[in-house]
């Protein structure tokens, strides 16, 4: 192409900096997208995306906000099944150490009694020993004297528990002279008051 020849951007090029450079405004219409529009209309559209630009934030901030309240929400959910969860871990955990801690009790005193069983089948006898006999006198008349003072202390209760049976029968005499001298009195005022 030759050197004097002039493109399409050339010209576009010159004709921004004889714009600039002289002062002059375009004359040429502007595009707004794939049509030519007029600069008022333009102007029109532009004012009412900066009028309307305010309201769209707005929106987004609650948009955010709505997010941000689902956000929270969902993590406390989520953290309340955590801890139901780990809960139930807890408590099946416990089970289990109640249920292996039974079986080891029981285990324990089951093979304590076996223990016990062997042993006294296994004890011999005890032999007489120098002395012995007059220790199980002693001992048996200790248990004798004690039987004797018990049998004692027996009676005495059974001659109060009398004593105070009897003492019962007599306040209940004396309760039922009473009502009636309290009967005959009422009686006798009842009649002074009809009088």
């Amino acid at each position: 192409m030759p050197s004097n020849t002039t493109t399409p951007a050339r010209a576009a090029r010159k004709f921004k900096e004889t714009s600039i450079r002289t002062g002059r405004k375009s004359t040429s219409p502007l595009q707004y997208g794939n049509r030519p529009v007029k600069s008022e209309q333009f102007s029109d559209e532009l004012d009412a995306a900066i009028v309307h630009e305010p309201a769209a934030q707005d929106n987004r901030y609650e948009q955010i906000e709505r997010e941000r309240e689902t956000l929270r929400m969902q993590a406390a959910e989520m953290k309340e099944l955590q801890i139901i969860e780990n809960l139930r871990h807890a408590e099946a955990v416990r089970r289990a150490i109640t249920k292996r801690t039974s079986v080891f009790e029981t285990r324990q005193l089951k093979s304590s009694k076996e223990y016990l069983t062997r042993n006294c089948k296994l004890q011999r006898p005890l032999k007489p020993v120098p002395g012995m006999k007059v220790v199980q006198e002693l001992i048996s008349d200790n248990y004798q004297t004690q039987i004797q003072s018990l049998e004692e202390t027996c009676e005495n209760l059974q001659l109060e528990k009398v004593s105070t049976e009897i003492r019962i029968q007599s306040l209940e005499k004396t309760c039922q002279d009473l009502q009636l001298e309290k009967v005959s009195i009422e009686s006798w005022l009842d009649q002074d008051s009809v009088k």
